[in-house]
């Protein structure tokens, strides 16, 4: 009997697989494209997540790319339904070169990120929560450039639209306030102590009224203990 071939294991038998499915779709969309191109997007961006996961920022580029410009051909022809898409994939290869030398090119794609999520919450509030995320993820992007007006602004963005969020559903959404809050405050620390103090206090009192929370609740109370005296 013909011995059987090893198999893959762990992230390389993920990596196969998912790169198998991509090819799968690429043939899929050249026979039929409105199946074949929407599924060719999805197993793309799919192998763009497991190869960030594995360190591997340029192919995982490559593959983001391909999803994106399939989504914008498929956005240009339904807007409603694929724009989602494209800000998500957007996003992700703004965080993805977040940490590189592309600084330029991963403020362009938080930024495409940032406006398409706004377009789409000023249509359909369900899209508020990803705005709120974008939001941040450029606030955070921004900090290290030295542009601190424009980093706090986006800040507070994701935080009041988090807020009226929780207004409706404190459970779901008061742990991303303080998430906020949090990212807010370290961000003021070192220049302003006092508006960083209210914001630690704020993740702190949302935190600890949630036991899932509770080592982040203990977070934030360590750094109220060695650098404030809180009031609460």
């Amino acid at each position: 009997m013909p011995e059987l071939p090893t198999l893959p294991s762990g992230e390389a038998a993920a990596e196969t697989v998912l790169r198998a499915a991509v090819e799968e779709s690429r043939h899929r969309a050249k026979t039929d494209p409105n199946q074949g191109l929407p599924e060719l997007a999805a197993a793309c961006a799919a192998l763009g997540d497991r190869l960030r996961e594995m360190g591997d920022t340029v192919q995982a580029e490559k593959f983001y790319c391909e999803a994106l410009d399939i989504y914008k051909e498929l956005s240009a022809r339904k807007p409603a339904v694929w724009e989602p898409y494209t800000a998500r994939i957007s996003g992700k290869l703004g965080l993805l070169l977040s940490g590189t030398e592309r600084v330029k090119a991963a403020e362009w794609f938080h930024r495409v990120a940032v406006d398409t999520w706004r377009k789409l919450a000023e249509r359909e509030v369900r899209y508020a929560p990803d705005l709120a995320a974008a939001c941040q993820d450029l606030a955070v992007f921004l900090s290290d450039t030295g542009r601190a007006e424009e980093t706090e602004r986006y800040f507070r963005v994701a935080l009041d639209t988090r807020r009226k969020l929780a207004e409706g559903n404190p459970e779901r959404y008061e742990p991303e306030v303080a998430d906020t809050c949090f990212a807010l405050a370290q961000y003021l620390f070192q220049e302003r102590q006092e508006p960083a103090k209210g914001f630690f206090e704020e993740a702190y009192e949302i935190y600890r009224r949630y036991p899932r929370f509770a080592e982040d609740a203990e977070r934030a109370k360590r750094v109220l203990d060695r650098f404030f005296t809180r009031t609460h």
